[in-house]
């Protein structure tokens, strides 16, 4: 595959698999996709997995990402486990380190 292609969910799902990659169960709507390198694990935005819960459990937005933290995200499974990224920019960058900029 070339660098410029597009995996499709299929190809992603292929990918994980081949990899014995470790999923989040419940979150397959925020599954963005997998690292590359020596241990290839699964990637999730936290993003989504909030929304998801917010919509399928009913949770505020403050509660479903107080549950992620510690439910999820704090449960090391292994070299598998998968990595959960923040891509909302605007709280990321709230932190203050203007000299790192």
């Amino acid at each position: 595959m070339k660098v410029d292609d597009t995996l499709s969910y299929d190809d992603l799902m292929e990918a994980l698999e081949e990899n014995e990659c470790l999923l989040a169960d419940g979150f397959e709507s925020a599954l963005i996709g997998i690292t590359i390198g020596i241990n290839p694990v699964a990637v999730y935005d936290i993003n989504r997995m909030i929304e998801c819960l917010f919509r399928k459990e009913e949770m505020t937005p403050e509660d479903a990402r107080e549950y992620i933290e510690f439910n999820v995200i704090g449960a090391y499974v292994g070299e598998k486990t998968p990595i959960y990224i923040d891509l909302d920019f605007g709280r990321a960058c709230d932190i203050n380190h203007p000299d790192e900029f």
